[in-house]
């Protein structure tokens, strides 16, 4: 609270002392005039400008002495109310969430580069392991079928199903395997991956004829990296259920991209499953539970509903996170 005082002095009217004082500031606000016997003249809370004091004073027989010279003074504003301090705090501010975004996203790129060397790891492990000791199993079982002088009916039998399980498991091993290796930062957009995934599932499905479609429609670009492993994990798991237990013929993609959500919905015409999460995990499946991981790791939801029958519909919906934060 700022606060000016004046002390007036007056000189002696014949030996007699003056009675009473007129003091006016001229400011930026209407003129202040006050009447008054002291010779004190106190001012609070004067807003910003320049300002002009005078006075003069009545003797005792009522007669007014002239105005005194103008006392002139200024009342800066206070440094908040500064333009340039307004603008000097709006740009720190800035700098300091450009800053914070910065790092944010470099701590995001280490942690996504060092999973991303870890999937790659996992991917060679299982492609030097897992897929060519299956290559290598379906061989041999195609060579032992061949070989054999006359083989039971029961046999061969056995023998074709055993080899159509390792294949199987072979597309199993395969497409975990490219989706290990084709989730890393700023590689493709998720639309692109998307397609590539059901070119690859619909060429490499064994001994099944497929037919993959992807619809999308984006208002804006995804770009988090996080989002389009996840999503693209999510679309894999539901194309190999589709193929693998399904034995689905169609199935559509529709991807849905706005300013504020990402949608994935994929509808397949298989033979649809019972919709009893807990069985399939107490069975050792947990394809669907790692699904609905990912989807929460995002924020996001998934809903599956499927029919005996009837096929089956995966729905995940996520925040766009980077661009809200854009």
């Amino acid at each position: 609270m700022s606060r000016i005082s004046v002390t007036l002095e007056a000189h002696a009217i014949s030996g007699l002392q003056a009675t009473l004082f007129d003091k006016r500031l001229m400011g930026p606000a209407a003129p202040r005039m006050y009447l008054s016997n002291t010779k004190e003249a106190s001012f609070e809370n004067l807003p910003p400008g320049r300002y002009a004091f005078r006075a003069r004073a009545r003797g005792p027989y009522g007669k007014w002495g002239e105005f005194s010279a103008p006392l002139n003074f200024c009342v800066t504003r206070p440094l908040h109310q500064r333009p340039w301090f307004v603008v000097a705090v709006i740009v720190v501010l800035v700098v300091l969430a450009f800053l914070v975004h910065i790092s944010r996203l470099r701590k995001m790129t280490a942690r996504y580069g060092a999973l991303q060397e870890e999937r790659e790891r996992i991917a060679r492990d299982l492609h030097d392991g897992l897929g060519q000791g299956f290559t290598a199993l379906r061989f041999h079982l195609e060579t032992m079928r061949r070989t054999f002088g006359q083989p039971s009916a029961q046999s061969i039998g056995l023998m074709d199903e055993s080899t159509q399980i390792l294949r199987q498991v072979e597309d199993d091993a395969r497409r975990t395997i490219w989706n290990l290796r084709t989730t890393g930062i700023g590689e493709q957009s998720l639309s692109a991956s998307l397609r590539s995934l059901a070119a690859r599932t619909a060429a490499g499905s064994s001994g099944k004829a497929c037919k993959i479609e992807v619809e999308v429609n984006e208002a804006c670009e995804l770009k988090d990296a996080m989002t389009n492993a996840e999503l693209l994990s999510v679309a894999g798991e539901a194309f190999a259920n589709a193929l693998v237990h399904g034995q689905a013929q169609i199935i559509h993609v529709t991807l849905d991209v706005d300013q504020s959500s990402v949608r994935l919905a994929i509808y397949d015409d298989g033979r649809g499953f019972q919709q009893d999460e807990s069985a399939y995990v107490a069975k050792g499946h947990f394809g669907l539970l790692g699904m609905r991981e990912r989807v929460r790791r995002l924020k996001g939801t998934l809903t599956i509903e499927s029919v005996e029958g009837h096929g089956t519909m995966v729905v995940a919906i996520v925040p766009n996170v980077q661009h809200k934060e854009s």
